[in-house]
């Protein structure tokens, strides 16, 4: 399923951010999410009623589509919205990539040793649909492995660069092609155990071959396009984490508040 929405809830007190001398605050928009649809089958003729549930809907100013197809909504609260869903001269096909729901999908892998990045998408492991971002969570175990997929949606035409810091080993992975899964172009990688176990901090960021966090080249993407983007990490003993952060080029948006917490 596809949405978009107008304002949705905001709390205010987990949504106002400062800089540090409280010279210059303002509050983070929250992004609707869905949890759970009534149902997931229906018919070429239309007219099933869907519930959906989740938050973030109490604006009414809800776009929902089915397979491309318009699913009129007929009524609204904060948690869920029913929707008509329209006829369609087809079946769907399965086997396509829809882009719609707003989150990341992440693959856990356990292994006997710290996995290979490459080989993760040969092993077995458990997936968790529609995450937060920040709900990765950190310190999991030991030998495990992740796959992040998502779809990075630009608010505006602009120059991007991602930043990434992990434990122990991690890479990103973008398809400069809107609404392609492949080709994929690697924005990031990092294959050696020791130097990327610092989180974000300033003194990460310096020029120079010993800099713990890199950044990738600007890229130019389009507005309100979907782009595919993958990440994937591995973490032996100790600790672990993966974190992943996009800059808008400084020009492009009057107001942006340019922070890597923004992700």
């Amino acid at each position: 399923m596809q949405w978009e929405t107008g304002k949705a809830s905001v709390s205010h007190e987990e949504s106002y951010f400062c800089n540090f001398d409280q010279t210059d605050c303002y509050y983070a928009k929250s992004v609707p999410v869905i949890f759970e649809m009534s149902a997931h089958k229906g018919f070429k003729a239309g007219g099933q009623q869907i519930t959906v549930e989740g938050y973030g809907f109490n604006s009414g100013k809800i776009d929902a589509k089915l397979d491309g197809k318009v699913c009129e909504v007929t009524s609204f609260t904060n948690e869920e919205f029913n929707c008509t869903v329209s006829s369609s001269p087809e079946v769907s096909d399965i086997n396509k990539n829809y882009v719609g729901q707003h989150g990341v999908t992440r693959t856990q892998y356990q292994a006997k040793s710290i996995p290979d990045l490459s080989k993760l998408h040969t092993m077995t492991g458990k997936k968790s649909l529609n995450m937060n971002l920040d709900a990765g969570g950190w310190n999991i175990g030991e030998n495990i492995g992740g796959l992040y997929q998502t779809w990075f949606v630009p608010p505006t035409d602009a120059r991007y660069r991602f930043y990434m810091t992990c434990d122990d080993k991690c890479e990103i992975k973008i398809s400069p092609c809107p609404d392609k899964i492949a080709p994929l172009t690697t924005l990031l990688t990092h294959l050696t155990e020791d130097i990327y176990r610092d989180y974000w901090s300033s003194k990460n960021f310096i020029e120079g071959p010993d800099h713990r966090a890199y950044w990738s080249e600007w890229i130019e993407l389009k507005k309100g396009e979907h782009y595919y983007f993958e990440g994937r990490y591995a973490s032996g003993e100790g600790g672990d984490h993966f974190s992943v952060a996009v800059e808008i080029e400084q020009t492009a948006i009057k107001g942006h508040h340019h922070a890597m917490k923004e992700i």
